[in-house]
């Protein structure tokens, strides 16, 4: 067994109590397997690798003694470790004071400029027709979400408009690109010809649509959140291996199930993905039941921050 001990750091000067990691084992000498041990001395295997050239990597949420995460490999190999975000234990300890918002989106208090995490904070804006009988997207997203991890999404904008390629819903990297979206710092843009014809319970069907989208923007506040500002913030799941529209079918079932509607757990209400057909395909299909734990942690911790950090900034 070999012992190592990884530095991952700290945020701003504050010492994280957990980090979500990417632990990777290249070009080992035989097979074996990579192991963490907690600040309570439990120790927990986070990835088997077959030997010979080659990488084998795998995500982990794991807490933190001060800033050190110790490692041990069965057999020797070179280990590569990937800090994708930070946990703080103590939110006290972090000045999380709002920033300003977009216009109509609600009124928030002056922003600390002394915060390195200064989020705009403010209410949902429907935009879309209020007669429309599948539902209000704005009254779908009240039933499947808390009130706080509705504040941390922030000042969104919901409009209705015929996507570009016939996409049935989006979060666009560019909102300017949708008059409809005004100022508003973040919008989710549905379309019509999809919304008004969703599924075999249109109602049920477009409240996963709206959840999925709606997980996509929690996401961007989060990254958002560890960036320290709205602006120029990437995907929070760009870069490892669940994949971000299988974070945001994760975060919306996990939010659905909270609530206890109907979910993406049957075909008519899944959006966008088959996510272990997807991981079967890029990773095998012995790695789909550790991909589909870690979309699970993953969208937990996401929904968790929100409501933490939602409910220290009502409106």
């Amino acid at each position: 067994m070999r012992h190592v001990t990884a530095d991952v750091g700290s945020l701003g000067g504050l010492v994280p109590g957990g980090a979500i990691v990417t632990v990777a084992a290249i070009d080992a000498l035989g097979a074996g397997y990579v192991s963490v041990t907690s600040t309570d001395a439990a120790i927990t295997s986070v990835l088997n690798f077959p030997g010979g050239p080659g990488a084998v990597a795998s995500m982990v949420v794991h807490s933190l003694s001060g800033s050190v995460l110790p490692i041990d490999t069965s057999t020797p190999a070179h280990l590569v470790v990937d800090v994708t975000a930070y946990l703080i234990a103590d939110t006290t300890s972090v000045s999380l004071a709002p920033g300003p918002i977009g216009t109509g989106a609600g009124a928030a208090a002056p922003a600390d400029a002394g915060s390195p995490h200064v989020l705009a904070t403010g209410t949902i804006q429907d935009l879309t027709d209020p007669t429309n009988p599948y539902g209000r997207p704005g009254e779908l997203l009240t039933e499947t979400y808390s009130a706080a991890t509705l504040r941390a999404g922030g000042a969104v904008a919901i409009i209705r408009s015929e996507i570009p390629g016939g996409r049935a819903a989006m979060v666009p990297s560019r909102p300017q690109d949708f008059p409809g979206c005004g100022a508003t710092p973040l919008c989710i843009v549905l379309a019509p010809s999809h919304w008004d014809h969703a599924g075999i319970d249109p109602v049920d069907a477009n409240r996963v649509m709206v959840a999925h989208e709606f997980a996509h923007v929690l996401s961007f506040r989060f990254q958002a959140f560890l960036a320290g500002s709205d602006a120029g913030a990437q995907w929070i799941d760009r870069r490892n291996r669940v994949n971000e529209e299988c974070l945001a079918d994760t975060v919306a079932a996990t939010a659905l199930a909270r609530a206890g509607l109907p979910g993406n757990e049957t075909a008519e209400y899944t959006v966008h993905y088959d996510c272990d057909g997807y991981w079967a395909g890029r990773y095998g299909a012995d790695q789909v039941p550790t991909l589909r734990h870690e979309a699970s942690v993953l969208a937990a911790e996401l929904i968790e921050w929100a409501d933490a950090w939602g409910a220290a900034h009502p409106t």
